[in-house]
């Protein structure tokens, strides 16, 4: 019985070995195979916010998927493995510190697939927030963002599928928020769009963006 367990903790740390190792290599090669791919960046409004969707977005949900089946395989190898050298009171600390030595390296190796397959990102958060408005006709959402010095946001076109298009985008000094506060005239080929540039305390900035 100890015997049969001692050879499974084995083929079970083997196996853990080869699916980490095999994982990292794949991911590598499919990085390098699809990073030239152009990005194709699409938008949906859902949930009172406008996303933004392309294959980058599916390609890290699934390195992070292949992380998380990588970590339980390691787990439960490792509980496997001491339940049997326990029970013939081997030495367990080198072979572990090997197998997490090895996940350590298919996590960087995944992160790397991840950079080189869609870049480093230079999209921060800042703290958007969006705001709707509509004439009946066409349907605008203002995505405000700011942090520290830097502020602004982006100006959505929603379609009847919910479908976003980015119309323009704007600045705004000092990291000033217009809180939703814009003066909207509509047209029927385009909108006036004016908002506080915060350059000064009552200077304002009018943008023009025609509907798509």
């Amino acid at each position: 019985m100890e015997n049969d367990m001692k050879n499974k903790s084995k083929k079970m740390m083997l196996f853990s070995l080869v699916v980490m190792l095999g994982f990292s290599f794949v991911s590598l090669i499919v990085a390098f195979s699809i990073k030239n791919i152009p990005e194709n960046i699409s938008y949906v409004y859902v949930n009172k916010k406008v996303e933004e969707r392309s294959w980058h977005d599916s390609y890290e949900r699934v390195n992070d998927i292949i992380g998380l089946f990588e970590l339980c395989v390691v787990v439960i190898s490792t509980i496997v493995f001491i339940i049997a050298k326990v029970k013939n009171n081997e030495k367990i600390i080198r072979k572990q510190m090997l197998l997490w030595f090895v996940f350590g390296i298919s996590t960087i190796a995944l992160l790397c697939s991840n950079i080189v397959a869609t870049g480093l990102s230079d999209e921060m958060d800042y703290r958007p927030k969006y705001y709707a408005f509509s004439d009946n006709q066409h349907t605008l959402v203002l995505e405000e963002r700011s942090f520290l010095l830097y502020g602004g946001g982006y100006i959505f076109q929603i379609q009847d599928d919910n479908s976003a298009v980015l119309l323009d985008c704007f600045t705004t000094d000092d990291g000033g928020r217009n809180n939703g506060m814009y003066d909207i005239v509509w047209h029927q080929n385009y909108a006036e769009i004016t908002y506080r540039t915060f350059t000064t305390e009552n200077d304002k900035k009018t943008i023009v963006v025609n509907f798509k």
